[in-house]
Parts: structure tokens; sequence; C-alpha cells
């Protein structure tokens, strides 16, 4: 699945295409027949309309005629004269189904005017409750900002259009766009009573709202104004994110691993006014918490879910779209405890064998590139356990097991080397080899 967004128009500076805007809310006795109008163009994949006074649009008959030959197959040639023959069976049956649904709208049709009934004008209550909205935003938006100062947000009006086959909202919609950008996320990984606070980098969102159905639900005084909102669930495509990672080869738990998904492309103003792909996200149990705060145009209450959101994984309740221990590399003093060996998930053996930043550096190494220095590794910054078994570490940094394991003993011991004596501090290394540096 699939969908682009123009998200070029400040939606707090004006708004463009208000009377489409009007015409397509579907309030009073036009309801009904929008209604009927949109299931026949979405499952037949037509664009029938009719006008204000309720009488089919001018040119309907002549295309009529034509999507009834499409819908048919009677035009297309078939290999064998039996495949042909079930074709126009086939096609027979789906014409009737169209014809009867075209007979259904026509005698609506044909009811409403025979009342005297037109188009209801709900100009008034749209422009009514879009201000409410845009104040919402405006009134909110500074402070939220402000409580989070590592977000920032902005608001945007433009047209939303799915790509997706099947699909029930396919086509051409007005949307408002939240592009929340998040820098410095840390999250805590929670397991069995203990939790380990991991720094992961800056993340890219990009919330969209039905416009349109906003208005409607707005005027109808819903109790939620997200009512039948499309975006439960990681893979719809009102909503995108992009994750940018503070360490190499890392993965956001909520965010699909970008070399597989691709599912928003929006169109900016800033910068090359180019696309920029969005993916697959999951809000999990926030998820109905932030749309409606999207919805209401509530920003404080969108970024307190927001930041809420990030802050959290539950191991064992929790279900991500990556796996925790795709979070960080290795294994750090604080998780070599049996509650997380328990998880099945960090076991020394797998997280030695499976370490991309292993991998990392033998590349860089064998392939002469610039390796990072040992202190600035990732695995002296976050104090592997396993350096002592890491081939990789070993080889680049040209230490053997027991330097390792000292060197460890050392950041363990910290402060309390400053307190011994030199006897004690030659007790404690007898039997290592050193350097005579009078040499």
């Amino acid at each position: 699945m699939s969908a682009t967004l123009d998200a070029r128009t400040r939606f707090l500076d004006r708004i463009d295409n208000i009377n489409d805007i009007i015409e397509r809310i579907a309030l009073g006795p036009q309801e009904e027949v929008l209604s009927l109008f949109d299931q026949l163009n979405t499952r037949f994949r037509t664009d029938f309309r009719c006008t204000p006074t309720f009488r089919w649009q001018p040119g309907f008959y002549k295309k009529l005629t034509k999507e009834a030959g499409r819908l048919s197959n009677i035009t297309i040639q078939k290999n064998k004269v039996s495949t042909y023959s079930n074709k126009i069976q086939q096609g027979r049956w789906y014409v009737d189904s169209f014809i009867s649904k075209i007979n259904e709208l026509d005698n609506k049709l044909f009811h409403l005017r025979n009342d005297g009934i037109a188009f209801q004008d709900n100009s008034e209550d749209v422009n009514r409750v879009l201000d409410e909205y845009r104040s919402n935003i405006s009134e909110t938006i500074d402070t939220a900002m402000q409580l989070f100062p590592n977000i920032n947000v902005s608001v945007t009006h433009g047209l939303y259009t799915s790509n997706s086959l099947g699909r029930r909202d396919n086509g051409t919609k007005h949307a408002v766009s939240f592009h929340v950008h998040i820098e410095n996320v840390n999250t805590n990984i929670n397991i069995g009573g203990e939790s380990v606070e991991i720094p992961m980098g800056n993340i890219d969102l990009v919330i969209s709202v039905d416009l349109v159905k906003n208005i409607m639900n707005r005027i109808q005084n819903a109790d939620r104004v997200s009512r039948n909102h499309s975006q439960g669930g990681h893979s719809n495509t009102w909503n995108g994110a992009v994750y940018d990672p503070q360490e190499r080869d890392i993965l956001f738990p909520y965010i699909t691993n970008q070399r597989y998904s691709s599912q928003l492309e929006v169109l900016f103003s800033e910068g090359q006014n180019t696309r920029s792909r969005f993916y697959n996200v999951c809000f999990g149990s926030f998820n109905d918490d932030i749309v409606e705060a999207a919805w209401r145009g509530d920003m404080l209450a969108m970024l307190t879910y927001i930041n809420n959101w990030t802050r959290n994984f539950n191991v064992g309740r929790t279900g991500p779209l990556n796996g925790f221990e795709r979070m960080f590399h290795g294994l750090w003093p604080e998780m070599d405890t049996e509650a997380w060996e328990s998880s099945g998930r960090v076991s020394r053996i797998s997280r030695r064998e499976n370490c991309s930043y292993a991998d990392y550096l033998n590349t860089q190494y064998i392939s002469d590139l610039s390796t990072p220095g040992q202190s600035e590794s990732y695995c002296d910054r976050y104090e592997c356990v396993l350096r002592n078994d890491c081939r990789a570490y070993q080889s680049v940094y040209n230490t053997t097991p027991q330097e390792a394991e000292t060197a460890e003993e050392e950041v363990a011991l910290g402060p309390q080397l400053n307190r011994l004596t030199e006897a004690e501090v030659l007790s404690m290394y007898q039997g290592v080899n050193t350097i005579d540096v009078r040499r």
C-alpha cells in the first residue's frame, strides 16, 4: 500500500480550495446519495457524480455506455472460445450488478427531485468549524513546543491520494498534516522490574487528518472528532515515520526497517521541493489518543502522547515492528542479569555471533577505512561485557582476552584506584605483562 501527500500550504495561514471542501461535506439530504455514489465508484472504479439538484452530471449516458462495455469484457480478445465464453458470462454478471446499482441511484435521485429537494448549503457551518480547528492548533502549539523543546511541529494543508488497489478509501482527499520532528530520543527498555535507558536518535513523523471527515464530525457534534477514522494499525497510509539512528545499524522498535517498506511520499515546500519517503509506524496503545489529539488540534495532548510513546518499551507487553534486541549492540553491563537472560532474546552467544557492529569494525579494518578509536568504539562507550570473547574487537584493537579483562576491571573499579597505595596497585597487577618506558 502507498499514498502521496501534498504538504506545501501552511494550514494556519490559509486554506486552498475551500469551495471544493464545502462541496464534499455530505450533510443533509445529500449525505445518503453521496454515500451511494462513493460505493458505486469504489466498487466499479468509475467517477459518476450528480448535480446539486440531484440530476446525473452532463454526459452521463455516454459515460454509462463506455463503462458498461468496459465491465462486460466483450471487447477483450481471448485465445480460446471456451475462455471467451466464460469471460462473457462473468462480464454479464458484473454488468448486471453494475446496472442494478445505477438503477438504485437513479430512483433515489428521481424521488429527491420530485420532492423539490436540493443540496444543503453547509458553507457557514464549514467555515465555523474550520476556524475552531485552526484556533485550537494556534492556541496550543507554542505551549506544547515550549514544554517539549526537543520536538518541533509544522502544520500544512494539501491533497492526500491513496494508491492502494481495492481499498474503499482510495482517491484524493483534503488532508491536514502534522510534521513532527523529535530530537535526541531516549527509550527505556523495561524487563522484569529492571530498566535500561537507550539513546536512540531522531524521529520524523507525519500524522495526517481527513479534513472533510473532521469537519463533518464537528458539525454533527460527534463524541470523538476522529470517529470512523482510517488510521488504525501500522499499515495505514495516513501516518508515516523516518528514524535517524544515533548509532549505526540499530532500529527503533515502532518504525519499520526502511529497507523493506515505503508507504507515504510527502511533497514539502522547503528545500528542493522533493518528495520525502515515510515508512510504516505503530503507535500501539497510544494510537487512538494521538489520532484524536491531532483531529482536535490539541497540540499539547498530541506531543504529550507522542513523547510517552517514544519513552518506553515493555518487554513481554509491547508488540513491536522490530524486536528490542535491535535497539543496541552487544551486551551492556546493566543487561547482564537473570531478568534479561530470561527474555530469551539476549543470550551471550547470540549477541556475540550476530553483532552487526562487530561486522562494521571488521569491514573498516580489513578495507583500511577509518576505524573508530578504541575509546570511541561503541564497545567501549557502552562497556560491552562480550569484549573478552569478541574476535572482531580483539583483532581490530590488538587486545588479548587478558588485556580486555583488565580494562573491564579498571572501568569497574573507577575512582577506587585513586585511593589505593602504590604497593596495593602493584599487587593488583602482579603477573600482568608491562613495558619499561625508560628504554
